[in-house]
């Protein structure tokens, strides 16, 4: 779903933010 994709994208970026 796009749903979970756009959730993994979020958790990666505050990784790389982080």
């Amino acid at each position: 779903p796009a749903s979970l994709y756009f959730i993994i994208f979020f958790i990666g970026l505050k990784m790389f933010l982080l």
